[in-house]
Formats: C-alpha cells, sequence, structure tokens
C-alpha cells in the first residue's frame, strides 16, 4: 500500500532530479566537459537551495503530491512531515548554544 509520505517524497524526488537532469546527461558524454560540469552542478546546488526556503515552491509541491495522492486513492495528510528534531543535522537548525 502507498502511503501519502510516499507520494510526497516521490514528487520532490522529481522535482530536485529536474534540476540535475542536464548535469546527468553532461557527465554521460565522451566529450564531457568537467569544468562546466562542475559549475552546472554548483548552480544546480545554489537553486535547489534557495528552493528549499521558498513557500510558492513547497505549497506547489504539497497540492501536486495531494493531487497525484487522490488518484491513487491515498488519504493526504496536513502534517508536518519535518519536525525539528529531524532538521538537527541540517543548515537551518537552531542549537542550543547554552
Amino acid at each position: 500500500m502507498v502511503s501519502f509520505e510516499f507520494v510526497v517524497v516521490a514528487v520532490i524526488t522529481q522535482h530536485i532530479i529536474g534540476f540535475v537532469k542536464s548535469l546527468f546527461s553532461g557527465l554521460q558524454k565522451s566529450s564531457c566537459d568537467l569544468v562546466q560540469a562542475r559549475a552546472e552542478a554548483n548552480r544546480a546546488k545554489i537553486v535547489i537551495s534557495k528552493q528549499r526556503t521558498e513557500t510558492d515552491v513547497s505549497s506547489g509541491l504539497y497540492k501536486r503530491a495531494t493531487g497525484i495522492a487522490e488518484r491513487v486513492s491515498v488519504t493526504s495528510e496536513k502534517a508536518c512531515l519535518f519536525s525539528s528534531s529531524h532538521q538537527k543535522h541540517w543548515a537551518n537548525a537552531e542549537v542550543d548554544t547554552a
């Protein structure tokens, strides 16, 4: 059985792969330019990092996930998928300095 969390993860993964697809294709060519590939990888990293904090992007991905969930008869849940306890290793996590 498919869960709503699985649908959300699949939607987010597809979104991220969209940014790195051209990088993957370029790296597989025999005429691969590693300098250009590194620049493209850095651009993808910056875009993905920015998108992580944009509310419009996360809202759009959530709407897309709920639409897919409805089509496959999965009940969508409006819950916080990432609590602060999961974010302790992320760059934007709060740190107790006391």
